[in-house]
């Protein structure tokens, strides 16, 4: 009987340990896709693109491979905005030199929510991961929590049996 109650709480215990392993997981996971996550469904909400203009293209000083494209656009008549982006790609083999004009995706009414046209799909990964992983974590942390009572039930039931 003891042995069986044992085995038992050490599966209980495991299970726990494996839930609370992936409550970790989804935690790192929303931490890593918050940003992307929120300019792609702000964008998505309230879309609207123009033109920008390359004002300035910066080398990663540690990788050559990685640029900083800074550019410019105007919203409305009277609003001049400015974006930076990290793109992997070599200076020279960028497509917009400075001075060219650039697609810019934007939210209407946050224009200052804004990415490089180019980049606005690559987000919804993002989006749908931080989605996923915002409503599994609290279901995660749920079970975690029923698991720990059901194991210190099990803990206290055998404290009483001992004496």
């Amino acid at each position: 009987m003891y042995q069986d109650n044992h085995n038992y709480l050490v599966k209980l215990q495991q299970r726990r340990l494996v839930l609370v392993i992936v409550g970790f997981i989804f935690a790192v996971l929303i931490a890593y896709s918050k940003t992307q996550a929120f300019t792609y469904g702000l964008i998505r909400y309230d879309y609207d693109s123009t033109l920008g203009s390359v004002i300035a293209i910066n080398e990663n000083h540690r990788h050559k491979d990685i640029i900083f494209i800074k550019y410019r656009f105007s919203p409305s008549l009277d609003v001049n905005l400015e974006g930076e982006y990290q793109v992997d790609s070599f200076k020279d083999d960028f497509p917009y030199p400075i001075g060219s004009k650039l697609p810019v995706v934007y939210a209407k009414h946050f224009p200052e929510i804004n990415v490089m046209e180019s980049l606005y799909p690559g987000m919804k990964k993002a989006f749908y991961l931080f989605i996923i992983s915002f409503i599994l974590m609290p279901v995660d942390v749920m079970f975690a929590i029923w698991y720990s009572v059901k194991i210190q039930k099990i803990k206290d039931n055998e404290e009483d049996h001992l004496f």
